[in-house]
């Protein structure tokens, strides 16, 4: 994993910490910094002027981006990104475009028709919300209509604050039942093909993303950790 970040790597360090986010006990070696949301990319309702800045923006991990350029490290968290949509979210087509579509196999076992109409009273049928239904089908029978519905169940337990490796992830050299993830032809050199042989990975020596979560429904990187640096 190679990233590229010479303006942290020309001189010191400069780290500041927003009050409401960050822990004051980051470690020294490697270096801790707050990271995520307050660059220019993210800042938006993060703004105390900004009238929209009245609710802050919900966010499953503590911390905040203090650093421009930082959001360079939230392609990090992509994996994060299916998390909105597995769970606490909505199936059917009549749904608003701010409601979060539930992933189509949440959705498999969901019935989204409702009815409106006094003679479903009478039939047993799943009434849809008031707001469905207008006067002039109350007074037509039992009408199917489609309603947006909500599916209450809880995202998995890892779509929170994740703690992302210290290192590359690890490989594997040779022949592998069943296929595990190969590494480059120069990490194998020597070593024999009809094994199969972990080689594991290596520390990073680059800036990389410590902590992933959620604000709102984006990935962010929240804590970028600076191998080897130390506090100013």
């Amino acid at each position: 994993m190679t990233r590229t970040t010479p303006w942290l790597r020309s001189g010191a360090l400069l780290v500041g910490m927003l009050a409401w986010g960050c822990s004051s006990s980051a470690a020294t070696d490697p270096v801790q910094v707050a990271a995520g949301d307050a660059d220019t990319d993210h800042q938006g309702s993060l703004d105390a002027d900004d009238d929209a800045a009245d609710t802050p923006p919900a966010a499953s991990c503590m911390g905040s981006a203090i650093l421009p350029g930082f959001a360079a490290y939230d392609k990090d968290c992509d994996f994060l990104s299916v998390c909105p949509k597995s769970g606490n979210c909505y199936c059917g087509a009549s749904c608003k475009s701010e409601e979060t579509l539930c992933e189509p196999s949440l959705c498999t076992d969901v019935s989204t028709t409702c009815w409106c109409g006094e003679a479903c009273l009478t039939e047993g049928k799943k009434l849809c919300p008031q707001y469905i239904c207008d006067k002039d089908i109350e007074t037509q029978g039992c009408i199917a209509q489609e309603q947006c519905a909500f599916v209450d169940i809880d995202p998995p337990s890892w779509c929170g604050c994740v703690k992302m490796p210290d290192r590359e992830a690890d490989c594997w050299c040779g022949t592998c039942n069943p296929p595990k993830p190969a590494c480059s032809a120069d990490k194998c050199v020597g070593k024999n093909p009809e094994k199969c042989i972990v080689v594991p990975g290596a520390p990073y020596t680059e800036p990389y993303c410590e902590t992933c979560g959620l604000v709102n429904t984006q990935p962010r990187c929240f804590f970028v950790v600076v191998p080897g640096a130390q506090t100013p």
